[in-house]
């Protein structure tokens, strides 16, 4: 059967974006007072709060011409209205090209860090670090696949989008899709540091929920909700998170 599907996923792999992506990914107790704080005025944390970390490794050319790069980001589990999703409020990539497009065109507040993610020997290894801080470090065992894990990207997502100064941004609304290839759990220890620039402590982080290690193709070509700017964001968010986002 193992043969049977990777073939087939083979004569679809021309539809993803990325593929053959790794990813480990935490989700973490946060407060959700604190959490909130990182929020703009439309969106709510859901309950229980909670916060999806993860370090990604694309190994392979994009369509846009962006090179092979590596991604941490920060997703709060938020609601707007009735519609649940994620917001992202920090994201880190080691690629200028995927720095620009992925701001000008979804509203991720990227910026440029050193990140790395090694699986071998039933363990994996994530490491983030910017300006000298280590902002993330994620190690752990890995074990059993799940044949039915909860998704990675294929959720709702709200960014804020739109030019920086004196004007509205907006809530960018989308989604995407995703093929999950493979997904072990994985009891991960995770740590998160913090600085000036990169405030990462604000959210209160509590325990580790679960963690998994994916492998998987996303950013379908085909499928998925396209970008929809939605409501106004004051400059004053933008100001408030000055460091978090732009710094």
């Amino acid at each position: 059967m193992g043969a049977v599907k990777d073939f087939v996923h083979a004569q679809r792999r021309e539809n993803w974006i990325w593929r053959d992506a790794s990813v480990i990914a935490a989700d973490l107790e946060v407060d959700a007072r604190s959490a909130s704080a990182w929020l703009p005025g439309w969106l709510r944390i859901l309950e229980p709060a909670r916060a999806t970390v993860f370090v990604a490794d694309y190994p392979h050319e994009l369509p846009s011409g962006v090179n092979p790069y590596h991604e941490t980001a920060i997703l709060l589990h938020v609601r707007l209205g009735r519609k649940e999703g994620v917001f992202c409020p920090w994201m880190l990539v080691d690629d200028d090209a995927a720095m620009l497009l992925g701001r000008e065109s979804l509203g991720y507040p990227k910026k440029m860090g050193e990140i790395s993610l090694d699986a071998e020997g039933g363990r994996v290894k994530a490491r983030v670090e910017r300006k000298g801080t280590l902002l993330l470090d994620i190690a752990g065992e890995i074990g059993d696949e799940d044949p039915a894990p909860p998704p990675m990207f294929a959720r709702n997502f709200f960014n804020v989008w739109g030019p920086v100064g004196l004007t509205f941004q907006k809530i960018l609304y989308f989604s995407t899709q995703e093929e999950i290839i493979a997904a072990h759990r994985v009891s991960a220890d995770v740590s998160l540091g913090s600085s000036e620039t990169d405030p990462l402590h604000e959210p209160g982080w509590g325990k580790v929920v679960s963690a998994y290690l994916y492998r998987l193709d996303f950013g379908s070509t085909r499928t998925g909700k396209l970008p929809l700017p939605l409501l106004p964001v004051s400059p004053a968010f933008m100001y408030r998170h000055w460091n978090l986002r732009y710094l």
